[in-house]
């Protein structure tokens, strides 16, 4: 259906990432029906930075949908799973 997918592992978090073209929301899914912007989910300044770093590097931002499913491992770990999995996507 037009999405993209990547993995990322960063010690015990796992971060599953979609992305298709679209107006460049970026969602963290929280369970089936519930998500929550990359601002809301990741408090920290590094962490969101971290998250979106794939796409400043590639000139891709505001370009993409993405929504990243984290689980396990802390806040930072989660965050640094999120650029991996963007990245491979």
């Amino acid at each position: 259906h037009g999405w993209w997918w990547g993995t990322g592992r960063r010690k015990s978090a796992v971060a599953r990432a979609r992305i298709k073209p679209g107006s460049g929301s970026f969602q963290v899914q929280i369970n089936r029906k519930t998500q929550k912007p990359i601002n809301d989910y990741f408090v920290e300044m590094r962490d969101r930075m971290d998250v979106v770093a794939p796409m400043r590097v590639t000139n891709t931002e505001g370009k993409f949908d993405i929504v990243v499913r984290a689980s396990g491992g802390g806040t930072m770990g989660q965050a640094q799973a999120c650029r991996l999995a963007v990245a491979r996507a």
